[in-house]
């Protein structure tokens, strides 16, 4: 499978997009809990968190290249040896972290979008 040349500037995004929208639904359930059904609510509580988490070591290698990289521009001879050799560190890091991509961040966004539509209708049912 040959990948776009900007992916991993838009896994980036995507990756810090699906960890807001998984920070969101579940303030959304918090402070909605009395009015939810029990399971499905704390299902999908249960999986956002550990998406958030799984997508946090991603996320930190991401920052973390990015400081490194703007670091790396200023810096004289010397030390941009010292910061590409950061960089390639913290993109191992990145790399072993979490196998996401495009696709599947994408996949998991709309999948929980769905699964917080049917939360949501059954608390409408449930009135």
């Amino acid at each position: 499978m040959r990948r776009h040349r900007d992916e991993p500037e838009q896994l980036e995004v995507k990756v810090h997009k699906l960890r807001v929208a998984c920070r969101k639904t579940v303030a959304a359930i918090d402070g909605l809990k009395p009015m939810l059904p029990k399971k499905p609510a704390r299902k999908l509580r249960k999986r956002l968190k550990l998406l958030r988490r799984a997508c946090g070591d991603r996320r930190d290698a991401d920052v973390m290249i990015r400081l490194i990289q703007e670091h790396a521009e200023g810096a004289d001879r010397g030390m941009k040896s010292a910061y590409r050799a950061l960089g390639r560190l913290a993109n191992l890091q990145r790399v072993s972290t979490t196998p996401f991509d495009v696709t599947s961040v994408t996949q998991e966004l709309h999948t929980i979008e769905g699964l917080t539509a049917r939360l949501f209708d059954a608390s409408d049912d449930s009135k």
